[in-house]
């Protein structure tokens, strides 16, 4: 629904987890047309060409497990550290 009639390319950068070829080629079937150049109704706010250009710095012990968009979890010992999670 975000796209709204609009091009869905800026939400691909978005969900760049998706862009693989296997799904590529599940979505292929789904494909209702292709937009004209300059059909595009809605523009996404920001940088389209890397929506995640300006994330924070992350912590350096934080086990990354997707660069974009960013998903890590701590060390499981830093887990159990405390059962109160400090401010």
């Amino acid at each position: 629904m975000l796209a709204a009639g609009a091009s869905v390319e800026p939400f691909w950068s978005l969900y760049a987890v998706h862009k693989q070829p296997e799904i590529l080629a599940l979505m292929e079937q789904y494909r209702v047309g292709n937009l004209k150049k300059g059909e595009e109704t809605l523009a996404m706010a920001g940088n389209t060409e890397d929506p995640y250009g300006n994330e924070p710095r992350r912590h350096p012990v934080l086990k990354v497990r997707n660069q974009k968009p960013f998903n890590a979890e701590p060390p499981p010992a830093l887990l159990v550290e405390n059962f109160i999670t400090p401010t």
